[in-house]
């Protein structure tokens, strides 16, 4: 073949390779420009670009103040617990189900994706940093036992009580993949945390607390501090400042009643689990707090908060649906690029392209747009490129279905609304969240829980006065006689008793008895049976002796001791139902169950009804009763009895300036508040009665000053006795029996201190105002109800959906015109020639026939329609009932408030009248014979019926309280006029400014003093030591006790009552006698009280006046008491009450 044959037939090689080369360029290029236009943006373009247009949309919708929102963004706080501190568009892994996970592994025996681990592991789906604010640390986040662990150095620190304070603990910052967690296993590593931990701010309220105390504290117990620094209490409800400190004040934590610490203790110490575990702890969290963690925490709350966004989100796309889009007939710009090579045949590259747009228009019309191009590259042979476009366009307007505005817009109309509902709604749902995390809610909501507190304390309250009124009835039901007696038949007349029974053992042949004096103990018992060996000597003393150790139990002891176990047990339930509920308000704050939180109590400093100060001065005079008992009234002890006086002078300086003062301050409070009071008691006879309560107080506390001036008189008199004066035993019995009596007086006083300050201060309790009409109310209401807006554009939603649905009923009918412009051919892609178009117009038609589909979704819509009117209907009138009723019971609660008033004042009254009678004998005959009183077998049920009464009302006064503020938080937010600021807090006087409804005593307004009853008038202008003063200077005289003057005490041979050395009235110094008169304040008119004479023998009670003032036969008065005797018996401390 020659050479020009070749050359026709096979290209010359160098030629070739030039060829394919340039196309294998070519051919690269455009496969990269082709691969880049297809990838797209990037994830982070496209979730900023659409958080963009959604929280636009969010605002424009947010621009009315009735449903302003402060928040709108779905990105939790930094400090919530479902904070994602992770890049969103690369989250980590995170923890999976182990048995879940093995088939991501390996899937119906294929391998799955080896790379799913290569952004990294979370151990924990929460929020890595959440619990740094808590004092946490990322290595003590929850593992898989979900709780919350400390490494071991962390747990042996607290263990030995040597771990830094919260604020000096170090937390380790963010780490990334392949560092582990210090003191940790590699397993339990963590990766990728991202930002690093933040130590908790100075002064936080949040603490770390070890688990192991922790469990100690359920209940209401205190937990002990750390050293540095101090860990506040964990007590759910801590006391208030200036409480009395408790009788078990140290580190060990107070326990409830019947609760056994060292069991307690015990227990967790040796509990391997337990040990070390430590726990967040807000101490004293406020109302502002729990809506502040609420807000962070909540799930539902932060769901609304999407619900909000996805709506807005949906409004985007609808939007864009109206938008010129990157759409052609053949749907998104595509295209290709095809290389073809075959081995001794043609090589060319081929390259295919469609670029269009479209737009939907509101008429129902669309057009489309579109460039389609196709272009060859043939290398074999000579160069040659050929390229052909084509312009293609369309425009469809339908007639009959999906014509018109009202159908084409109804997906973006009812958007465009539905972001508006979600928007309303979340406004809606802060008023809700607000109600529920203060009342309404799980566990009861904040002031839920503090009524169940209060409840809580008010029963053990109820349960100690109980306990010192059962201790009490035993001592006077235990009380023997001076002498027991037994008869001995025959007499012994052997017997040689030793000289130390001389005072104790009586013999009386004569009448064949033998008595004993004071308590026997064993050896004593075996002693003087040894005495003798006859039978009917030794039963005697044995009957003696079982007599003295046998307690005599009565029907009033036993219905006490009865109540009181049952009281004891329905305490545990309320104690238990109180941590129950403390957990369900966990779950709506958001915080695990074994959160430790204590609330504070300062909205219930005005149901302190009685002053801490009082109680503990009231304890005070209770346990002096161990210093009175170191007199012996039978060895005289000059340096014990100046001790005694002098410490009895102290405790009555502090009684005259925490009590007496605290309740004259209270008469002032009252006094600033009458204006107040009178304006909000409805009726004339109500205004009466607060003022003849008033009076009544005023006249107690004045009879309570005059009897603390009286004691104190007394005391003064035994303590100006000379030193050097000798006690002859009358006296010095004397003497004893006296400062024992004033003991018993001074405790009398401060009981009915406790009184007359119940009744003041239940005065000064405030219900807000609330001035709102019965119209009114359901006027706001229909006015304002935002989901009544949203029900009512419900209806017109349903409405419109029903005329989309008859529209599908119709046929279609759509004008339609299109047509294609070519290119002129060879290689001039954009050289479009009209004669290479071509133009197309007509009508298409679909007839409806097969319509069953859409007839049933036609009256469905219908009915539909009728559903929403019918909702709208009821809604409507469930919001005019729920105002109301809630108007209505406003209204009864707060009569009911001025009842229980009342009520609680008669129940303290009740009570106090059952003590008093609990603790008087008829006369020496019941005094003697083992507790009988005088309420003839009832003083237990009286007392029972006392102590139910003052609780039922101190619960009814708490619990109408807080009914009343549910129901005044609930009318608002039913009106929806509540306006909520940027915290989540109602804009209310009292949730705003943090404080009770009762008026702090330091911003009390002036008072008058001209409008006060007179006896109110006295004590509000004079100081408390003024009126002592003023009573000791001017106080009546008028019983016939008759005690030595201070300055002849001297010359008076006898003491207390005149008696001489003998037992005799000492005539010549009768001049030198005061005359120091008790007298009883009493609100019965025309009532008497007998006068005790101190040289006659007093009727009724069985002992002459002149062996001295006596421990049954002493004349007491006490103000609101109806007798004028009072049994002495003893008691005992509050720490030694308990059986």
């Amino acid at each position: 073949m020659s050479s020009k044959s070749r050359a026709k037939y096979w290209p010359r090689p160098a030629r070739t390779a030039g060829l394919s080369t340039r196309a294998a360029i070519v051919a690269v290029l455009s496969s990269a420009l082709l691969v880049s236009l297809c990838t797209g943006c990037s994830r982070n373009y496209w979730r900023t670009q659409a958080d963009f247009d959604t929280y636009n949309e969010v605002l424009k919708k947010t621009r009315d103040p009735r449903w302003d929102l402060p928040r709108v963004t779905v990105e939790a706080d930094p400090r919530s617990r479902f904070f994602d501190p992770f890049d969103p568009d690369h989250e980590p892994l995170p923890p999976d189900d182990p048995a879940a996970a093995q088939y991501m592994v390996r899937a119906s025996g294929w391998n799955g994706y080896k790379s799913w681990h290569k952004l990294g592991e979370s151990l924990t789906v929460e929020n890595p940093q959440w619990l740094a604010n808590f004092g946490f640390s990322p290595e003590m986040i929850p593992g898989k036992s979900n709780e919350f662990l400390a490494t071991e150095k962390q747990a042996a620190d607290v263990l030995d009580e040597e771990t830094p304070g919260p604020q000096q603990m170090n937390t380790p910052g963010g780490m990334t993949s392949g560092q582990s967690a210090q003191g940790l296993p590699a397993s339990r590593q963590i990766a990728a945390l991202g930002a690093g931990s933040k130590a908790p701010a100075q002064n936080s309220a949040i603490q770390l607390v070890n688990h192991e105390v922790m469990e100690l504290a359920q209940g209401g117990a205190e937990l002990p501090p750390p050293p540095v620094p101090p860990v506040p209490s964990s007590d759910p409800f801590p006391e208030v400042p200036g409480a009395a400190p408790a009788a078990n004040e140290g580190n060990m934590p107070a326990m409830l009643p019947g609760a056994d610490a060292d069991a307690q203790v015990a227990q967790n110490s040796d509990d391997p689990i337990t040990t070390g575990r430590q726990v967040p702890t807000i101490d004293r969290l406020t109302l502002e707090q729990a809506i502040e963690l609420a807000n962070l925490n909540n799930r539902t709350y932060q769901s609304i908060i999407e619900d909000v966004y996805l709506a807005a989100l949906d409004l985007t796309f609808q939007q864009f649906q109206f938008s010129v889009r990157y759409l052609g007939f053949s749907g998104e710009p595509n295209g290709g690029l095809e290389y073809r090579n075959i081995p001794g045949g043609p090589n060319n590259l081929a390259m295919n392209g469609r670029f269009g747009v479209s737009q939907l228009l509101p008429t129902g019309g669309q057009w489309v747009a579109e460039l389609t191009n196709n272009t060859l590259w043939l290398f074999s042979g000579p160069n040659q490129t050929a390229s052909v476009s084509v312009l293609s366009y369309s425009l469809v307007q339908p007639l009959l279905l999906g014509a018109g505005r009202k159908v084409v817009m109804e997906n973006l109309t009812q958007q465009e609304r539905q972001v508006l509902y979600s928007v309303r709604t979340l406004a809606r749902y802060r008023k809700i969240f607000f109600s529920d995390t203060v009342i309404n809610g799980p566990g009861g909501g904040f002031l839920g829980l503090l009524r169940q507190y209060q409840q809580v304390r008010n029963q053990k309250d109820n349960i100690q006065a109980l306990i010192v009124q059962v201790e009490r009835l035993r001592a006077l039901n235990s009380a023997k006689p001076q002498v027991f007696l037994q008869r001995v038949e025959p007499f012994p007349v052997d017997l040689n008793p030793p000289a130390e029974f001389a005072a104790q053992l009586v013999l009386n042949p004569a009448r064949l008895e033998v008595g004993w004096r004071g308590p026997m103990t064993a050896e004593m018992r075996d002693r003087l049976m040894a005495l003798s060996t006859s039978a009917a000597w030794r039963e005697a003393i044995n009957n003696a002796y079982r007599q003295l150790e046998t307690e005599t139990i009565s029907l009033d002891i036993a219905q006490l001791v009865t109540r009181l176990a049952n009281s004891e047990n329905a305490l545990r339930s309320a104690e238990r139902s109180f941590q129950d509920n403390l957990d369900l308000f966990k779950l709506q704050l958001g915080v695990p169950t074994d959160f430790q939180i204590s609330i504070k109590t300062d909205i219930l400093k005005q149901f302190e009804l009685i002053d801490p100060l009082l109680n503990a001065r009231e304890n005070e005079v209770i346990a002096f009763v161990n210093d009175v008992s170191l007199l012996d009234d039978a060895v005289v002890d000059v340096a014990t009895l100046e001790r005694v006086t002098s410490l009895f002078d102290e405790m009555m300086n502090r009684i005259e300036k925490d009590s007496l003062e605290t309740v004259r301050i209270d008469f002032e409070r009252v006094a600033a508040n009458e204006a107040y009071r009178l304006a909000h008691l409805p009726t004339a006879n109500q205004r009466e009665q607060y003022r003849k309560n008033l009076e009544r107080d005023a006249q107690i506390f004045a009879s309570q000053l005059k009897d603390f001036a009286g004691i104190r008189e007394r005391i003064d008199i035994v303590r100006s006795r000379p030193a050097n004066t000798p006690w002859t035993p009358a006296q010095w019995r004397d003497a004893v029996f006296e400062i024992k009596n004033c003991r018993e007086d001074l405790l009398q006083v401060t009981q009915s201190l406790k009184v007359v300050q119940l009744g003041l201060r239940v005065e000064l309790i405030k219900l807000a105002d609330f001035d709102l009409g019965f119209d009114q109310v359901v006027e706001l209401a229909m006015e304002n109800r935002l989901d009544l807006m949203n029900q009512r554009a419900f209806v017109v939603d349903s409405r419109r959906q029903m005329e989309v649905a008859a529209n599908r009923l119709q046929a279609q009918v759509n004008l339609v015109a299109e047509g294609d412009i070519g290119t002129s051919g060879g290689n001039k892609p954009f050289d479009f020639r009209g004669t290479n178009s071509q133009y197309r117009a007509g009508v298409q038609v679909t007839a409806p026939l097969d319509q069953i589909i859409e007839r049933n979704n036609y009256r469905e819509s219908q009915i539909n329609y009728q559903r929403a009117r019918r909702a709208y209907m009821a809604l409507e009138d469930d919001v005019k009932a729920d105002v109301r009723a809630e108007w209505r019971q406003l209204s009864v609660l707060r009569q009911n408030f001025e009842t229980a008033r009342q009520t609680l004042r008669f129940s303290a009254m009740q009570l106090d009248l059952a003590i008093e009678n609990n603790n008087a004998p008829t006369n020496a005959a019941a005094a003697g014979n083992a507790g009988r009183t005088n309420q003839g077998g009832n003083t237990g049920l009286n007392l029972l019926n006392a102590l139910n009464a003052i609780l039922g009302a101190q619960n009814d006064l708490i619990g109408i309280w807080v009914d009343y503020e549910r129901n005044r938080i609930n009318i608002y937010r039913d009106m929806d006029i509540m306006q909520v600021d940027e915290r989540g807090i109602w804009i209310d006087e009292i949730y705003q400014n943090r404080t009770s409804p009762a008026a702090s005593g330091n911003n009390e307004p002036a008072y008058d003093t001209a409008s006060l009853p007179p006896t109110a008038a006295l004590l509000v202008s004079l100081g408390t030591e003024e009126l002592l003063q003023r009573e000791r200077s001017s106080r009546v005289r008028t019983g016939r006790i008759s005690l030595p003057a201070p300055g002849v005490v001297a010359a008076v041979s006898g003491y207390g009552n005149g008696s001489t050395a003998d037992g005799s009235f000492d005539q010549r110094n009768s001049d030198a006698i005061q005359q120091v008169g008790f007298e009883e304040l009493s609100h019965s008119a025309g009532s008497t009280h007998p006068v005790f004479d101190s040289r006659s023998t007093q009727k009724g009670t069985g002992q002459e006046a002149q062996r001295g003032l006596g421990q049954v036969d002493r004349p007491h008065t006490s103000a609101g008491s109806r007798s004028g005797w009072r049994a002495r018996v003893p008691t005992v401390r509050d720490d030694q009450s308990r059986p």
